[in-house]
């Protein structure tokens, strides 16, 4: 399937005669001029990297901006998170998600939207900041998603989602340990100080290669890949670069260890995170547990 989605020239849009050929479009925004299929390459797109550098949309006159990076260069570090354009088993795929949302977050206590779960995603794991559910690159992203539902029921859970469940150690994780594994394994692609690999050029933000796993281009500690658990079995279904769930090639023990050297590195601070997982139950049970409190 072409992904490539197929960009009319302004000149073509307002030819003499052209009102006739062109397809029904549907969306609002910058995508208005899209048909539904292209809006949906241009979310493969986005997962699969190969949009780097989109077109910068003002707000208030400004561009949206990461906490240190630009939009694109925060879509290309989620590219690389999904791993094969959210296709790949527990490589935190992107199929069969669209009927899930939305769905109660017991980490913010409400109900949360497709896109709400995207844009924790932008906040926490890309350490940027939310897209405005208008905007082209979100209204890609979502036709992509589900596109890659597509004949999935609500309620039903496709195998390899999430990053996977490996045997647990009878020892706690050793980050010294797991630093002689990550120079072994990760610092080619990674780097000595995790900074990762930049494709960028002297005047433009291209993104990265390979994502940075430490330092202020990191995800941050509000990410779920910041905790030992999820971070061990991703490592251990995916890294290094082809492996896969049916052929690791980091042991258990060895992807223990390097989550733990690799999590206890400095990264950005999330604010706010004292609130995370503080209403499990919404208003009402936050009230009965705090009546609780002042019982015991």
């Amino acid at each position: 399937m072409r992904l490539l989605p197929r960009w009319h020239s302004r000149a073509a849009a307002h030819a003499p005669g052209s009102e006739k050929k062109r397809p029904r479009h549907s969306g609002s925004g910058p995508c208005r001029r899209l048909a539904p299929c292209q809006i949906m390459r241009r979310g493969a797109w986005c997962a699969a990297g190969a949009i780097s550098s989109p077109r910068p949309t003002p707000i208030s006159g400004r561009r949206w901006q990461t906490a240190q990076n630009d939009l694109p260069a925060t879509i290309s570090r989620a590219a690389i998170v999904t791993l094969q354009a959210g296709t790949k088993k527990f490589g935190i795929p992107l199929f069969g998600l669209f009927g899930e949302y939305p769905h109660y977050s017991v980490r913010s206590g409400a109900e949360m939207t497709i896109e709400d779960r995207f844009n924790s995603c932008m906040t926490r794991s890309m350490n940027g900041r939310a897209l405005p559910v208008s905007s082209p690159e979100m209204q890609a992203m979502m036709a992509y998603i589900k596109f890659l539902s597509t004949g999935v029921a609500p309620g039903e859970l496709l195998p390899g989602l999430g990053t996977g469940k490996m045997p647990e150690l009878d020892r706690p994780a050793d980050p010294s340990r797991g630093k002689t594994g990550y120079a072994s394994a990760c610092e080619v692609c990674h780097g000595p100080n995790g900074a990762g690999i930049r494709r960028s050029l002297p005047t433009t933000d291209l993104g990265y290669v390979m994502p940075p796993l430490w330092g202020g281009d990191s995800f941050n500690d509000g990410a779920g890949m910041a905790r030992l658990i999820t971070a061990a079995n991703f490592i251990h279904f995916n890294m290094p670069h082809g492996a896969d769930y049916l052929n690791p090639q980091l042991s258990p023990e060895q992807a223990w260890d390097i989550a733990a050297y690799v999590i206890s590195q400095p990264r950005p601070h999330k604010a706010g995170l004292d609130k995370d997982f503080s209403r499990p139950f919404g208003k009402a049970g936050g009230r009965a547990v705090r009546s609780l409190r002042r019982r015991l």
